[in-house]
């Protein structure tokens, strides 16, 4: 996803692609389901709120990507809002919220990141429709320079 470039130093990564499902579990609990997918980074739009050109409670970003699976074929698209709510030096952060449309149903995701945790760093899911409904889990994010690689998990 697109990164606020008003100082907000690659903050969210959402979306992703490669949507490869993998089932495992034990005999004990049944399994969850993992989803892999590459995000490649797409149109994005900076809000940038009162008071101009410095990074500031309120700033935000819209942003819109590609996902594909780690093959490289279509998965789908994200998209989603960032809303910085700490703004101080000693680090900041920002609240967002993610939809994954994916071929089969979305997934719902989101969360706050602290830019102290650098270019990896977790959300939850919050929900999902189609395939998805129901979905609880979390998502890991790493992020590079024009993408990023998602990896879903869900509960069972």
């Amino acid at each position: 996803m697109k990164r606020l470039k008003i100082a907000i130093p690659a903050v969210v990564a959402a979306g992703g692609c490669a949507l490869i499902l993998a089932v495992s579990g034990d005999a004990q609990a049944p399994a969850g389901t993992t989803i892999e997918l590459k995000e490649i980074e797409g149109p994005s739009t900076n809000i940038d709120n009162a008071p101009k050109k410095k990074f500031s409670q309120g700033d935000s970003f819209v942003f819109k990507n590609k996902l594909q699976t780690p093959s490289g074929e279509a998965a789908g698209t994200d998209g989603g809002t960032c809303v910085a709510f700490d703004a101080s030096k000693k680090g900041g952060a920002v609240t967002c919220n993610v939809s994954l449309l994916l071929h089969d149903g979305t997934i719902s995701v989101a969360g706050p990141i602290k830019f102290t945790q650098g270019r990896n760093f977790d959300a939850a899911v919050v929900g999902g429709t189609g395939a998805y409904e129901g979905a609880k889990g979390s998502m890991h994010v790493v992020e590079y320079r024009d993408s990023a690689d998602l990896t879903v998990h869900l509960l069972p």
